[in-house]
């Protein structure tokens, strides 16, 4: 019975950690404006498909 609630324990926190993970992206590339490079621009990556599984 030990060993059971131990397994139990064990295998929900290996859910948890999987659940939210933090995840990152990058982009590399030339940002132009009326075909002259742009500088100094802040640029902001959005997720398209962002939506709310858990509530």
């Amino acid at each position: 019975m030990k060993y059971l609630l131990l397994l139990a324990l064990v295998a929900t926190a290996s859910a948890i950690n999987l659940i939210g993970r933090t995840q990152s992206a990058a982009a590399r590339g030339k940002l132009t404006c009326n075909g002259k490079p742009a500088a100094g621009v802040r640029v902001k990556l959005y997720d398209s498909d962002s939506e709310c599984y858990f509530i």
